[in-house]
């Protein structure tokens, strides 16, 4: 075999590829909201993968900063809209600093755990409505 026939051979899997690459149409990415861009804004959202999408459609989370003290829950609309559904305090009757987003339970309500607070200081778990009402489990 001589270096032209390995050139040809190392070569047709590459145009293989190229040639299903061509077929591929691209993937469109779009910013839905730029957090920290209006005062009260929850910031420095963790694990910002954690979002669930509610029964209504919208995506629900949390971010350990902004609101008003300690974090905040957030619902935003596929349209960008973001609305803080409820400011973490850091009281016993709350929770401080969440971490890890929210789950939507079989009930249609979100639960969620925050890194501080509750009746002990050492972090709480909730449950929070689409609307905003937070219970302290």
């Amino acid at each position: 075999m001589t270096c032209a026939d390995v050139l040809r051979r190392s070569l047709v899997p590459v145009m293989l590829v190229l040639i299903a690459a061509a077929g591929l149409q691209a993937q469109t990415f779009s910013v839905l909201y730029d957090f920290g861009s209006n005062s009260g804004d929850p910031s420095s959202p963790s694990y910002s993968g954690i979002a669930a999408q509610g029964r209504d459609g919208n995506l629900y989370s949390t971010a350990p900063k902004g609101g008003t003290c300690c974090g905040a829950a957030f619902q935003i609309t596929p349209a960008g809209k973001l609305k803080v559904i409820h400011n973490f305090t850091g009281s016993n009757n709350d929770g401080a600093f969440p971490q890890g987003g929210v789950t939507l339970g079989t009930d249609g309500n979100f639960y969620g755990t925050t890194y501080e607070g509750g009746t002990v200081t050492a972090g709480a778990v909730f449950k929070i409505t689409p609307s905003g009402t937070y219970t302290t489990l």
